[in-house]
This record gives C-alpha cells, sequence and structure tokens, in this order.
C-alpha cells in the first residue's frame, strides 16, 4: 500500500492530515457470520457506510450476490458499543464504457478484415468471422512478415 493509504484503515490521507474512522462490527446470517463474534470489521463515518464497505468486502471474496439483486439484513455496532443497528443492504452492478481512439494503421486493417467477412472483437483483440478467429498481434506479425491477408485467412485453422 502506497503511502497515500493509510495502513491502519485502508482510507486516502488527505494532505490536510489524516483521523482513521471508527472502526465497526457488521454481521448477519448471510454477511461475516451470523454473531458478533464472526463479524467483519471496518473502519467507516457511520454505520450505514459500515454496512455498505463490509457488504462491498464480502461480495468481492465470492459471487457477488449482493450486487446482483440479493438483499441481506445485516447488524452494525461501533466497536465497544452495545447500540446495535440494523440495515437491509444491496447493490447494483453499474456499467462501465471505454473509448481507445483507433490508430490510422488499424483502422485500414479492420476495414480490410471486416471486407473479408471478419468482425474485430476488441474484447479479445481478435477477428472472428468464417468460423475461425485470429489474434490481432498474430494478424499484425504475419503482413509484417509479408504475406497477404488473402493468404493469412487461407491459413488460419478452422
Amino acid at each position: 500500500m502506497s503511502d497515500l493509504w493509510c495502513k491502519t484503515c485502508g482510507k486516502f490521507k488527505s494532505s490536510a492530515g489524516h483521523t482513521c474512522p471508527p472502526k465497526w462490527q457488521v454481521w448477519g446470517e448471510d454477511l461475516g457470520g451470523r454473531d458478533r463474534d464472526d463479524a467483519l470489521e471496518v473502519f467507516a463515518v457511520d454505520a450505514e457506510y459500515a454496512a455498505q464497505d463490509a457488504a462491498e468486502i464480502d461480495d468481492a471474496g465470492g459471487d457477488y450476490s449482493i450486487v446482483s439483486g440479493s438483499e441481506v439484513r445485516v447488524f452494525v455496532a461501533k466497536e465497544g458499543s452495545d447500540k446495535i443497528q440494523q440495515f437491509i443492504v444491496s447493490g447494483e452492478s453499474v456499467p462501465q464504457y471505454n473509448a481507445n481512439e483507433i490508430s490510422s494503421e488499424d483502422i485500414k486493417l479492420i476495414d480490410k478484415m471486416e471486407k473479408e467477412g471478419f468482425r474485430y472483437d476488441a474484447h479479445w483483440g481478435s477477428f472472428r468471422g468464417m468460423n475461425c478467429q485470429i489474434k490481432e498481434r498474430e494478424l499484425k506479425k504475419q503482413l509484417n512478415e509479408g504475406k497477404s491477408l488473402l493468404e493469412i485467412i487461407r491459413g488460419m485453422p478452422k
């Protein structure tokens, strides 16, 4: 962990100084164990944020059931306190999109491949079509070796 993050609570340390938020215990049948002895411990500004942080920690360690639509009942108490608050925690998956500019050289390559019936799959970095696929880097390598696009397509495994 870099010096920008507190080694105790894991929170960001601002240039104005840092004080760790209070420690909370969060538990429940479907989160962190059934009783307070099995609770997840999180640092948060209040009980609500503690419930949310614990759900994020628990979800990330498994099947993401909360962010997939499940709701769980949790119990939250500040460390050393007998006051217990209860929350229903839910989550949602938020789509994220990215855009990367394509170089003029790559545009020409993609256009050529699409004319041959292939579709570029940016996620896998490959071209798919005619029941076969070729990785973009392999295609570029073969083109740089002097092979024609038609030779490459004909030599692709089906």
